[in-house]
């Protein structure tokens, strides 16, 4: 077993996220259809390069400019996704790791392009070992000028220190070979550079990208982020961690700080990208530096406006029993674990995740803050999603011990703010942990929804990943949804879902083993 998958392994095991068998699907529920994997061309294998400039890149320019569509890898119009699946094993290298560009086919409900429904495209590490983890993490942004969308990646097992990695594929017009920028940074041995990643479009062309590490030790396991400024080239960097002046925090040992990521507008300069950053292992222990005391593991979230700038920094911290009074506050809560980000016109929403969080005597039900930011505004805390509550209220679906609601996000739709959330743990009578997907109103209401999958095999972890497709800029929702499925048999799975059903993106790619582990 690879040195990530005895990671996932044993992570799994230390979360004791349990369920109970025989639970009813829910009414109003949208069940998948499985449809024919279709092979795509395969591509991805490139030289690394400091320039960023792509072979053929006047044709490839001219041709991206007049015919990619909004998020369009290969600039056939057409919208596509990607997915992860970094235990593969690649000609011969036993967990190197791929990733799979989802191709945009036209289907009815999908006319600009259901991602997956036009075979694949698959990316791979300029120079893959054993155990990189290449694909843990994935995103998606425009980073050069070509108008195609361009992957980054995440292998934060790369190295022979597992110091990680993390690569930029530009995409081309062709959908041929893909040119790759690696993201250089100063990391630290077994610190998982490209643990977790962050990517939006900036306003006057190019992107940030943000790539956590999350085991850096500043002391031990206290969690780095590094931020690229980016466009074909690396035109700035930096590394920040909680000791830099204006980041509010310390860093402790065990923090995670960089466990997860989000980018957007949240009360810094309306022209200049704010950083969010997840610490589910943040304990909350008061002030001053601590170790192993108060309450442990129970998560913080924080936002570091215009990060950009050089600092001294300002920036935001909460921790659970600051953002909300509707969930205790205890160890193992996990705040910070996943997070989404969208906005609609002048108001932005963040969503923060506490996959562990207990509901009254019921231990991992797992919950959701909400903040919002409106106008020229600072965020702050707005409402919490529970389960058994409001939209989450389901009478055939009862609370149930390990639900874990929030292990993955995305918003979706860019008319009424929804909040697809990811709940891989749940059972069905058909099915122990086959998973399932909810949907709330981020306004509030009665008016949630849930998505279970057809066929439903147990323990293949349906919504273990999110990710909103179609999404123009890395800041508003998306279209439709990818969900990631990667304990599926053979070798793991994706769904892509438009408007009802959800189609299954299956592989016959020998070696691959937990495909949709990660989507964007």
């Amino acid at each position: 077993m690879t040195r990530s998958a005895v990671l996932a392994a044993s992570l799994a095991t230390a979360l004791a996220v349990l369920t109970t068998p025989a639970l009813a699907s829910g009414t109003a529920s949208a069940s998948g259809t499985a449809s024919a994997f279709i092979s795509g061309t395969a591509a991805g294998t490139a030289s690394a390069h400091t320039s960023g400039i792509a072979r053929g890149a006047a044709s490839a320019r001219a041709d991206c400019a007049t015919t990619a569509g909004p998020a369009d890898f290969n600039g056939d119009g057409l919208t596509d996704a990607v997915t992860g699946d970094p235990f593969a094993d690649l000609d011969g290298i036993e967990g190197a790791g791929i990733v799979q560009v989802l191709l945009g086919g036209k289907t009815e409900e999908a006319p600009d392009g259901l991602p997956g429904a036009g075979g694949t495209l698959e990316l791979r590490s300029p120079n893959p070992e054993p155990g990189d983890g290449f694909g843990w993490a994935v995103r998606t942004a425009h980073v050069n000028d070509d108008k195609c969308l361009d992957v980054i990646v995440g292998a934060p097992y790369a190295g022979d220190t597992d110091t990680g990695a993390a690569y930029v594929f530009f995409g081309t017009a062709s959908g041929g070979d893909a040119e790759v920028l690696p993201l250089d940074a100063d990391k630290q041995p077994e610190a998982h550079f490209g643990w977790s990643l962050a990517a939006a479009d900036l306003t006057g062309g190019g992107a940030i990208v943000a790539v956590g590490e999350p085991h850096a030790d500043e002391p031990a396991d206290a969690g780095a982020v590094h931020v690229f400024e980016l466009d074909g080239t690396i035109r700035s960097t930096k590394r920040l961690t909680q000791e830099n002046e204006g980041v509010i925090g310390n860093g402790e040992v065990g923090d995670m700080w960089g466990w997860s990521l989000a980018i957007g507008n949240l009360g810094g300069d309306s022209d200049k990208p704010d950083l969010v950053v997840g610490a589910p292992y943040e304990n909350n222990d008061g002030t001053g530096i601590q170790v192993a005391s108060g309450k442990i593991d129970s998560g913080m979230v924080a936002v570091i406006f215009d990060v950009l700038e050089k600092g001294p920094y300002t920036s935001r911290k909460w921790d659970l029993n600051q953002a909300t009074k509707d969930v205790v506050e205890k160890s193992g809560n996990r705040f910070g674990w996943s997070l989404a980000y969208a906005e609609w016109g002048d108001t932005a929403y963040l969503a923060v995740s506490m996959p562990l969080a207990d509901q009254g005597d019921i231990a991992n039900t797992g919950a959701i803050q909400l903040f919002e930011r409106k106008g020229s505004g600072e965020l702050a805390p707005f409402r919490t999603i529970r389960m058994g509550v409001g939209e989450l209220r389901f009478p055939t679906i009862p609370v149930v011990k390990g639900a874990a609601i929030g292990w993955s996000m995305a918003f979706l739709n860019p008319r009424v703010p929804v909040l697809a959330i990811g709940e891989p743990f749940a059972s069905t009578s058909e099915a122990r942990e086959t998973g399932r997907v909810r949907f709330a109103s981020v306004r509030g209401g009665e008016s949630g929804d849930t998505l279970d999958f057809p066929d439903p095999q147990p323990y293949q972890h349906f919504g273990w990943s999110l990710a909103s497709y179609g999404n123009p800029n890395g800041l508003s929702p998306g279209q439709g949804l990818v969900i990631g499925i990667p304990d599926r048999k053979g070798g793991g799975a994706v769904a892509t879902r438009a408007v009802g059903p959800a189609t299954l993106i299956k592989t016959t790619r020998k070696g691959t083993t937990d495909l949709g582990r990660s989507v964007g």
